[in-house]
């Protein structure tokens, strides 16, 4: 499910493991998305800046902790619209990823960055379908420059593997089509079912 957060939020966060990336993994294009991640930890606002103006170079990982400084920094309306934005690129390039272990990266960053968004965005439903709205439609404009490929550094291939095991580039549109369309029905699903 879109908000499957909330069902994960009792699971402890696995632990984190630093992987020497070799072979085609060493050729993941990760800048500029890891120095914005670390200076967004700090609630930097020329980081938060250059983020909000171009978000088609970073990945997805980089949305999310926007949408984290952004909360904390109590901009609650703009941290829902990026953290749902990166939920659905996350989701894109999950669906990339033929190694599947890597897709538990969305989960993780679900659940690292969700409870708060939730918590707060599930209190006014409307707001939230307005959000998600904007969030689907943006996803079509937005372009995608960063490396799709940043997801395959959190599957097992990543230790033992030269390869990443991804759908070719030509089908990388078809696949967030796809999701995008997948993603409206998770969350019209959630919706009636909330209305229940």
């Amino acid at each position: 499910m879109l908000f499957a957060i909330i069902a994960l939020s009792s699971c402890a966060l696995p632990k984190r493991v630093a992987v020497d990336p070799q072979g085609e993994f060493a050729t993941i294009k990760l800048e500029p998305s890891n120095s914005e991640m670390k200076l967004l930890s700090k609630r930097d606002p020329a980081s938060i800046d250059r983020v909000t103006k171009n978000p088609s170079a970073y990945n997805p990982a980089v949305l999310y902790a926007l949408s984290d400084a952004l909360f904390r920094s109590g901009r609650k309306d703009d941290a829902a619209y990026w953290y749902y934005l990166g939920q659905l690129r996350a989701r894109s390039d999950a669906n990339k990823a033929l190694d599947f272990s890597a897709r538990q990266a969305v989960g993780v960053l679900n659940q690292r960055y969700g409870s708060q968004i939730n918590r707060y965005t599930f209190k006014d439903t409307a707001r939230l379908r307005l959000t998600v709205s904007k969030v689907i439609l943006s996803d079509q404009s937005i372009p995608r420059d960063y490396d799709a490929r940043w997801i395959a550094l959190h599957g097992i291939d990543a230790f033992d593997s030269d390869k990443v095991d991804f759908a070719p580039r030509n089908q990388w549109k078809t696949i967030n089509d796809t999701t995008r369309r997948q993603y409206e029905r998770d969350f019209n699903s959630a919706m009636r079912y909330l209305q229940k």
